[in-house]
């Protein structure tokens, strides 16, 4: 896990091949029609026996697989006992194409923003997900500034694709916002604060009200932010925007490991050999079977 974080944690099921297990000398795949289990591969050579660990199939070549990540026990019949595995990776085919078209930007402060989204090469029965709600509608209203990433799916095929959408509003003038990109600690936690400072043009009337806008135009809590797109706006006495400066939350990688065994040789002895990636470095290893909550990384 994650020494800064020791609640960023990943665990994972491995399977532990041999250094001298067979190896294969190609892979050849073709895409999946999305939504579809159509995606073709064939492993070469193919006189070994393969397992495929999701289904348990014995095939070298298939014809049936959706677009993803399968895992494959790969073994010699000559060496029985010295099993390999092999990862194969089905991509996804999708046709849909999608464009945005504003028809109104949102004026300061309001949520009356207007867009249209035309999708081609679909069924023409679609859902548009806007991140904090759903429709069957390609026109929406009522949206605030911001910027959007609306996820289209074809209802019939299960195809999808996304557009982006970026609406702005117009600002008053009598402060400056300046704002730098945060990040949360760990990957899909809500614990960011923003970072930002408002100067006050000479005869601002007060008081002020800066809120923090999200995507969909909410308001959202400081020091509670997850990952995405926001703006500070500033509201001056009168309930006029006199401000909006955005700003985007990041978050590290997630926390991954992988773990691989070397047995032993007349020459080096071997050992297991954890691999890690996301997350903030330094790392802190916990093996259950050893004693404390500090141990070596390898062993």
């Amino acid at each position: 896990y994650d020494l800064d974080n020791p609640s960023c944690q990943s665990s994972q099921v491995i399977g532990i091949g041999t250094n001298d297990g067979p190896s294969v000398t190609d892979i050849i795949t073709t895409p999946a029609t999305c939504g579809q289990a159509n995606g073709t591969v064939a492993i070469y050579p193919n006189t070994y026996q393969y397992t495929w660990l999701f289904d348990g199939s014995t095939c070298s070549c298939r014809t049936d697989l959706e677009a993803g990540t399968y895992i494959v026990q790969v073994v010699d019949p000559a060496t029985p006992n010295c099993p390999n595995f092999i990862t194969v990776t089905i991509d996804e085919i999708s046709n849909l194409e999608a464009t945005a078209q504003v028809n109104n930007q949102p004026t300061a402060g309001n949520t009356d923003g207007s867009v249209t989204i035309t999708v081609e090469n679909g069924s023409g029965d679609y859902t548009f997900n806007w991140g904090s709600f759903e429709t069957t509608d390609a026109t929406v209203t009522n949206l605030a500034a911001g910027q959007y990433t609306v996820i289209i799916t074809d209802n019939d095929s299960g195809c999808h694709t996304t557009v982006e959408v970026e609406l702005t509003s117009g600002s008053s003038s009598g402060a400056t916002i300046s704002v730098n990109d945060v990040s949360v600690n760990c990957y899909g936690e809500s614990n960011a604060t923003a970072d930002y400072t408002v100067t006050y043009d000479a005869g601002f009337v007060q008081p002020a009200t800066v809120n923090i806008i999200d995507a969909n135009g909410a308001i959202q809590t400081d020091g509670a932010l997850a990952a995405g797109h926001y703006c500070i706006v500033v509201l001056d006495g009168n309930g006029d925007e006199a401000a909006q400066s955005c700003f985007d939350v990041t978050q590290p990688e997630a926390l991954n490991a992988t773990a691989n065994y070397t047995p032993d040789t007349d020459e080096i002895p071997g050992g297991l050999f954890v691999t890690v990636s996301g997350g903030t470095e330094p790392y802190t290893f916990d093996w259950a079977d050893l004693d404390g909550d500090d141990n070596p990384q390898n062993r």
